[in-house]
């Protein structure tokens, strides 16, 4: 009879493990930045979590991981109602190119990430066969809130993230070049074109830098097609070209620059976002007419002149003139943006979304600032020679943080110049973020998810003990049974 006892034991056992039986898979995730800004932190501030996954926004909860598509971004039409979302962390499915009607969504939750503290962990993932069937699991997003009932009898989807280390700071460098073509008078201070190559956005390896690369190809199509200029005429003033990284991180490139050519310099021409199109002109302080500066953007006519003072309280710059402002050098952001963005990593600058920008358009933005600075300089502007297209091809993606490629890029773009601005004289420079930069990138690193796919809890403990209590009636039956037929006999 204990021998029976066991048996049916063993069996009710076997029974309930089974109902928690369960199958997991594993993949790569890319996690949100997370920097600081002065002590301001940005991003998102967690990277684990061990929660149930659920699709869409509605009846996400703090206990859920929301797995998301670029279309369910539309249920938070504003950057607020995303800071006002209360979930345990996001998962971002995305697709090898984000459909065009969801790309403005796309960027307002990249706003949200860089301009918030978010505390929660926000992961984005390529969808591959492993995600697609995560995703078919989940099921079509939800249009109503989950009741207790169906959460307990629905298949159940864990996933879980596991803490990563980050390395505290960042040794962030920033190769630098700069290309001079010499007036005929030393004396006189110069004019200087300037540009930053590398972006750092929400997702920074996933992060189309298209933007800065077309504001560098700007950058460098002006000065050869002003070095074809002087070939017939020369001009009184140098015109300094300066090329450099970590426009994102506190343009602390520009910063160590200035802190050597401030007092040589006439004012200064910095490039952000020129993707062409009409042209803003940015200023901290609206010059005079008869000033230098003045008189290139009468030159120029840019679509509006927009002034902006600067906040000096505040720890990050919106755009690099402010840089030179602070250094009381004249100086003007030339912009297809008309507002100043909103963060130091502002989604405007640095998307998934960004699409390379049309050539032809940028030829005429770059021919329209190149005319007006050849004017300036008393100089007859020839027909340009060098395009931003041919420009655009010798200045591939780069990002921010990754110092070697940058460095081969300063290599391309220094054989570049010499060969399109032989007048030009190169000199090369290398700064460090960390020794001057208040912004600091505290991880922008690739974590691993284990998804857990388990039956439904309350359903599958409902039947065992359905399976156990009839094991018991069976037991108890023939326990009953066997004694009446003993007592019998």
């Amino acid at each position: 009879m204990a021998l029976t006892r066991y048996v049916y034991c063993a069996l009710a056992l076997c029974v309930l493990v089974a109902g928690c039986a369960s199958a997991e898979q594993s993949f790569s995730a890319l996690h949100a930045v997370n920097f600081t800004v002065g002590s301001q932190q940005y991003g998102s501030q967690q990277d684990s979590f061990q929660l149930r996954g659920i699709r869409g926004c509605m009846g996400a909860s703090p206990r859920h991981v929301a797995v998301l598509l670029p279309q369910d971004l539309a249920a938070m039409p504003t950057v607020e109602a995303w800071r006002s979302f209360k979930v345990g962390g996001i998962l971002l499915v995305l697709d090898a190119q984000v459909p065009s009607e969801n790309a403005e969504d796309l960027k307002r939750f990249e706003e949200f990430l860089v301009s918030t503290p978010v505390k929660y962990a926000v992961y984005a993932v390529q969808r591959d066969a492993e995600v697609a069937a995560l995703l078919e699991t989940l099921g079509a997003p939800s249009t109503k809130q989950p009741s207790v009932l169906s959460e307990l009898t629905a298949r159940s989807v864990r996933i879980s993230a596991a803490p990563t280390e980050y390395d505290p700071q960042l040794k962030l460098k920033a190769p630098s070049i700069m290309a001079s073509i010499a007036g005929t008078d030393s004396s006189l201070p110069a004019v200087a074109v300037i540009a930053h190559y590398g972006t750092m956005g929400a997702f920074p390896s996933i992060t189309s830098n298209a933007n800065a690369v077309s504001d560098v190809a700007s950058a460098l199509s002006i000065v050869a097609n002003i070095g074809k200029a002087v070939e017939e005429m020369r001009q009184t003033r140098t015109v300094l070209v300066f090329v450099t990284g970590h426009g994102a991180m506190g343009y602390v490139g520009l910063k160590k620059w200035l802190d050597k050519m401030a007092g040589n310099l006439e004012f200064a021409i910095c490039l952000d976002t020129v993707t062409g199109g009409p042209l803003y002109a940015h200023v901290s302080k609206r010059p005079r007419p008869d000033h230098p500066l003045g008189e290139f953007l009468q030159r120029l006519e840019p679509k509006a002149t927009v002034h902006k003072k600067i906040n000096l309280a505040s720890a990050f710059r919106s755009w690099p003139h402010e840089m030179l402002s602070i250094a009381r050098v004249p100086a003007v952001t030339l912009s297809s943006m008309e507002a100043a963005p909103s963060s130091p990593l502002t989604s405007a600058r640095a998307s998934i979304t960004t699409a390379t920008p049309v050539a032809t358009a940028l030829n005429k933005a770059v021919d329209d600032i190149t005319k007006a600075l050849a004017g300036y300089l008393g100089v007859k502007m020839i027909v340009p020679k060098a395009s931003v297209a041919k420009m655009t091809t010798a200045t591939p993606p780069i990002l921010s943080h990754d110092g070697a490629r940058a460095q081969n890029l300063v290599d391309a773009i220094q054989e570049l110049v010499e060969k399109e601005a032989p007048m030009a004289s190169v000199t090369t420079v290398e700064f460090t973020a960390n020794s001057g930069s208040s912004i600091t990138v505290v991880g922008t690193t690739q974590g691993r998810l284990l998804v857990t796919l388990k039956e439904p809890v309350g359903l599958d403990f409902f039947l065992s003990l359905c399976i156990a209590a009839y094991i018991g009636v069976v037991y108890v039956g023939a326990s009953y049974a066997l004694a009446y037929r003993h007592k019998k006999d």
